[in-house]
């Protein structure tokens, strides 16, 4: 939470979009750290995420999204001009919109009211069954059909096992493999190959809402063949994608080794 309001405090005076990028890693830590001590609690007021600090990471995505969209078609323009000019608008409103969330959210009231509900301490015990119930559902998601939607459900599942593993002083080898990878650097280039392709299916989905509404001629041309090179990006992007979807079975098959359940 003080590092979400350390970024919070950037992002007012600059809005950068590497700043953005790191309020939002914060957030995603602490709330796979909420989604851990939330498993098999039996407190009556269990700690959760506020919902305030939710809109925030949500309005963060959108300025963000704007800021990487930008950065990708603006290299197919001679100069800044036209549509360019309307993306950056689009950029300046939404980041207006966090701007007023961030300005609302009471850090120190959030921060004191969190720790009052969280635990002193979490077990081992609760540790390993986290990590194993995320494996079990990255497992059984790369064993569907592969659709953006459930990508981006592995997205977050992997992130939650990435960031708790990272919290704790413990033997990470304990835990491979998981989504068929066999160690923390294979399963973090998986989420890099992953948070690319699903990066290239938002500036698609931006770019298509653009190419609905009013354009100039000279900009929809620019744009079609924007669009034309991102798919071919795109369906790359997801044929690297497959071939690093591996189910944990599958390794344990391949290698001999059993993976640890406790």
């Amino acid at each position: 939470m003080k590092c979400i309001e350390k970024y919070a405090i950037l992002i007012m005076y600059s809005g950068d979009k590497e700043v953005i990028h790191q309020l939002r890693i914060q957030f995603k830590k602490l709330r796979a750290f909420v989604r851990l001590v939330r498993l098999g609690s039996s407190a009556k007021k269990k700690l959760k995420v506020p919902s305030k600090l939710k809109k925030i990471y949500q309005y963060s995505g959108s300025v963000r999204d704007l800021q990487i969209y930008y950065d990708h078609i603006i290299p197919f323009y001679k100069k800044k001009d036209g549509y360019t000019y309307q993306v950056l608008r689009q950029i300046a409103e939404a980041k207006s919109i966090l701007l007023i969330a961030l300005k609302q959210f009471r850090f120190h009231r959030i921060l004191k009211h969190m720790t009052k509900r969280a635990p002193d301490r979490l077990s081992k015990k609760r540790i390993d069954r986290f990590i194993h119930q995320k494996s079990g559902a990255i497992d059984r998601l790369i064993g569907t059909k592969v659709q953006d939607t459930q990508l981006h459900a592995l997205k977050k599942h992997l992130k939650d096992v990435s960031y708790s593993l990272k919290i704790f002083h413990i033997p990470l080898q304990n835990y491979f493999p998981i989504a068929g990878k066999a160690n923390i650097a294979e399963l973090n280039q998986f989420s890099d190959i992953l948070n690319d392709y699903l990066d290239c299916v938002v500036g698609i989905n931006l770019l298509s809402t653009a190419l609905a509404g009013k354009l100039s001629a000279r900009d929809r041309g620019v744009m079609k063949g924007i669009k034309k090179s991102w798919r071919s990006k795109k369906a790359k992007g997801l044929v690297l994608v497959k071939d690093n979807l591996l189910p944990t079975s599958l390794r344990d098959i391949g290698t001999g080794v059993k993976k640890k359940r406790k």
